[in-house]
């Protein structure tokens, strides 16, 4: 299999600077592996200004500009599939930027048949912040079997749970990531707070793997403001209703103790 050719699917929220950021990291990488990338942006509702930063970044042919009204992520994920053409696709947020030779290793594997679904190891790229260190803190111990050993390690049913996962820089063909997103369902009316991340992943770590290298490998600037890391906190909280438990009666106090918390 030749792999020539992605679509990079970017949801955004008022966050257009770190966007073109993203957009540059990804070109860099796309050139270095010899594959045209385009990124698709949904802006989700931004403020006059960063729409209209957005407008301008999509005046280069490589970028396609969706806009819907403030919806969520997984609301703007998903209609960015709907404009994907490649057969595979790349999930990345505005605050990742993936490495200059992560798509080069990823075309490397995907032609070599070792996997082609691949979730990005993340490396802190602020530390130095308490804010964006405390999350990612938390994530190092939780999955301490990885970050204590990097090494390659594939996610399936029984192993799903020992190791990070995330769409935050995400790799699968089209077709997979599309019936994954069909399969996910919410614990919420309010579409706006979905989370696919993790129910959308176990279905494909059950049914096709999911590939995890220190060889390939992103940066992720996490939230360095109290207000943002309050922000994050809520966000969290939804993402563990929608991927573990097990129905909408527990997401009401869970996501009022995060709130008062945060």
């Amino acid at each position: 299999m030749r792999l020539e050719r992605i679509d990079a699917v970017l949801p955004v929220y008022n966050e257009a600077a770190s966007v073109r950021e993203a957009f540059a990291a990804l070109q860099v990488a796309a050139e270095r592996a010899q594959i045209a990338a385009r990124l698709i942006v949904v802006d989700d509702g931004s403020d006059e200004a960063d729409a209209a930063a957005l407008r301008d970044l999509a005046r280069d042919e490589r970028v396609l500009l969706v806009r819907q009204p403030n919806s969520g992520r997984f609301a703007a994920r998903r209609n960015g599939m709907g404009h994907v053409s490649a057969d595979h696709v790349l999930l990345v947020d505005s605050r990742v930027r993936i490495e200059p030779d992560s798509l080069a290793e990823v075309r490397r594997r995907v032609e070599a048949g070792e996997g082609d679904v691949w979730n990005y190891d993340v490396h802190l790229a602020n530390p130095e912040s308490p804010w964006a260190s405390f999350w990612f803190g938390i994530t190092a111990v939780w999955w301490r079997d990885y970050f204590t050993d990097r090494r390659d390690v594939v996610l399936d049913a029984e192993t799903f749970d020992r190791f990070p996962k995330g769409t935050g820089a995400f790799f699968a063909p089209r077709a997979d990531l599309a019936q994954a997103m069909e399969m996910f369902t919410t614990h919420f009316d309010d579409v706006s707070l979905a989370s696919d991340d993790t129910g959308m992943l176990k279905h494909l770590a059950r049914t096709r793997g999911i590939h995890l290298s220190p060889a390939i490998r992103c940066r992720y600037y996490g939230k360095d403001t109290p207000s943002k890391w309050a922000r994050q906190c809520y966000f969290r909280g939804t993402t563990f209703v929608d991927g573990y438990l097990p129905g909408p009666g527990w997401a009401a106090p869970l996501l009022a103790a995060v709130a008062v918390a945060g």
